[in-house]
């Protein structure tokens, strides 16, 4: 999922205005998705005037309800999805590899 920032500043990070609901957001679908195991964020990386949130779930149905069914502001969240599969999660792997 990346969110794409509305004011970031000049070096790509984001405002005080981005953060703050980037931050509301990042609260609202981990508690909507993570205690009953729909879904689990493994990992959020900012940078650019975005941020990813990678999720991996049980269900895609069932991730977009709860998605939809979360408390919303009065404009959209600035999200795009995307979605593939990966049960092996090579993705986490490669991620977490380039960092070390």
């Amino acid at each position: 999922m990346f969110w794409m920032m509305k004011n970031p500043t000049t070096d790509g990070l984001a405002s005080p205005e981005d953060i703050n609901l980037m931050h509301l957001f990042e609260d609202r679908i981990v508690h909507a998705t993570e205690p009953d195991g729909v879904a689990i964020l493994t990992m959020v990386l900012t940078g650019r005037g975005e941020r990813e949130f990678v999720f991996y779930v049980r269900s895609r149905n069932e991730f977009l309800q709860r998605l939809t069914q979360m408390p919303q502001e009065d404009s959209r969240y600035p999200i795009t999805i995307h979605a593939t599969d990966d049960p092996e999660w090579a993705y986490y792997d490669n991620e977490l590899h380039q960092v070390q």
